[in-house]
């Protein structure tokens, strides 16, 4: 029993990680994409739909479809309609995380000095403020993946041993888990706005 325990948090720890990395990522260039492009920064929309839209957009096309494809002996095509619900919830998860420690972070990072020219450093502390957020959204995450790991559910695991077989949640068995990941980017944006004030007093 212990060492199934162990197994499992593990396997859930692993796929939080998986899961996670493209969020950091998009969420360090979704500044960038602002600064740099006039009619992003120029709108609030634009920018809102960018922090939410690129995690998931990063990491379910371009991160979970071509590595795990070959895992899971699928075409692209098929891993990603079979990976959607995984990856909507995945992003969710880990925006709300980024949000609610990263946003704060980078605003107070940038309070009292200016950003442009862009510099590599002001990058590299955005993706060091991303990685923070991230552990945050991870954590939420992680909770998902233990629950999926106890049903069999198994991915990054499989891709990093080798051993194993690959295996999706369906939308039936996810759809629950979805709602709530709709709801937690919410929950990141009030406690980005408290602990923003926290910090920009």
């Amino acid at each position: 029993m212990g060492r199934r325990l162990k197994d499992g948090w593990r396997a859930a720890l692993l796929e939080a990680a998986g899961d996670v990395a493209p969020s950091a990522a998009a969420f360090a260039a979704g500044p960038v994409a602002c600064l740099l492009v006039p009619a992003v920064l120029a709108s609030q929309v634009l920018q809102v739909a960018l922090l939410l839209g690129l995690p998931f957009a990063a990491g379910w096309l371009l991160f979970q479809g071509p590595l795990l494809a070959p895992a899971a002996k699928q075409g692209y095509g098929r891993t990603l309609a079979l990976r959607l619900p995984q990856a909507l919830v995945s992003a969710n998860l880990g925006v709300a995380g980024i949000l609610a420690v990263g946003m704060p972070l980078v605003n107070w990072s940038l309070r009292g000095s200016s950003v442009m020219p862009l510099r590599i450093w002001t990058v590299g502390a955005w993706w060091a403020l991303a990685v923070l957020g991230a552990l945050a959204g991870g954590l939420l995450l992680f909770l998902y993946e233990l629950w999926a790991a106890r049903h069999g559910f198994q991915a990054w695991g499989v891709l990093a041993s080798g051993n194993g077989q690959v295996r999706f949640a369906p939308w039936r068995r996810l759809w629950a888990w979805v709602l709530l990941s709709f709801v937690a980017p919410v929950g990141g944006l009030v406690a980005s706005q408290v602990l923003q004030r926290v910090l920009l007093g």
